[in-house]
């Protein structure tokens, strides 16, 4: 019984412009994605029971790992499905996975779509599916609109739902300490909050302009340049996660007070990333955050995107 392991990073959204809300429910988007040393893991192989089955381990907390789905909506049985149709499987046996957690819950981090391209490009290769990188990456979409990027990593430029990908050049490394909350947030609900702060200004969600491309930090990443960067982060959700989580505000105030460059929502939130100026200053950043109670981990940018670990 071939057992077949893949690892996925976690993302932070460097920029994220959130266009028209459109006919299918999902919005146009402009996102900058970066990917963080934070991975997940997630083994694949023929139940021995004849039932489908997924363990659940990590680093993060006992009651975060209680929130991850243990049935067919777990984004890693979606991802094996595809697979096997994609292989043309005619009968699939059960599975089992283990999925081995580091990336906060319902945290803007986006663990779930690592979760899930890991479990594609694991079960691509158990079931001997011939499809390039590339190809992958386009199939991903269906499990989700963060899903290509987590299998991409690196630097990138997301349009559309945030799946069509431009791959960019990050000059330097940035380190960040990403500060976890005690509940999550529901994307869904951090959109429709978003819509109606925009309707409550008198402006329809449907008829919102097109996000626009960040030329200006596109350029500062080209060009390493870290306190420009700081400057330039932003966040559309942002207003919207704090609205329904106040007590974030509080968290970006306590990171700010520590020395972050800047600290701000990561994607729908409700996990803080806060910019330090370097590796040290984020070790520093990290302490003095936990020291005052925060849940903090220091993550750096990787360019590495999912990958297979062996079996």
């Amino acid at each position: 019984m071939r057992r077949v392991v893949a690892s996925a990073p976690a993302k932070v959204n460097l920029h994220f412009g959130v266009g028209p809300l459109l006919a299918d429910g999902y919005h146009s988007v402009s996102s900058l994605y970066q990917a963080l040393d934070l991975r997940e893991e997630v083994g694949i192989r023929t139940s021995q029971t004849d039932e489908w089955s997924i363990g659940v381990t990590g680093s993060i907390t006992p009651e975060q790992i209680a929130l991850v789905p243990t049935d067919d909506t777990n984004l890693v049985v979606k991802a094996a499905l595809l697979a096997a149709r994609l292989a043309d499987f005619k009968q699939l046996r059960p599975l089992e996975f283990d999925i081995v957690k580091r990336i906060p819950v319902a945290g803007g981090m986006a663990g779930g779509s690592a979760d899930a391209a890991a479990a594609l490009l694991a079960a691509a290769n158990k079931f001997n599916l011939e499809m390039s990188r590339d190809e992958l990456e386009r199939v991903a979409v269906e499990l989700g609109a963060d899903v290509p990027f987590a299998l991409h990593g690196g630097t990138a430029l997301g349009t559309g739902r945030g799946e069509e990908l431009r791959r960019l050049n990050l000059a330097t490394e940035l380190h960040f300490v990403m500060i976890s909350a005690d509940a999550g947030l529901k994307t869904p609900s951090v959109y429709g909050r978003l819509d109606a702060q925009r309707e409550q200004v008198g402006f329809d969600p449907r008829a919102i302009e097109e996000p626009q491309v960040p030329s200006e930090l596109i350029a500062a990443l080209e060009a390493g340049d870290v306190d420009r960067i700081a400057t330039l982060i932003h966040n559309d959700l942002e207003p919207a996660a704090l609205e329904l989580m106040p007590e974030l505000e509080l968290t970006i105030a306590a990171a700010h007070h520590f020395g972050a460059l800047r600290a701000f929502v990561s994607g729908s939130g409700p996990t803080i990333a806060a910019l330090a100026t370097d590796a040290d200053q984020a070790n520093e950043l990290a302490q003095r955050l936990r020291d005052a109670n925060f849940v903090a981990t220091q993550a750096a940018t990787t360019k590495r995107g999912a990958e297979l670990l062996g079996e």
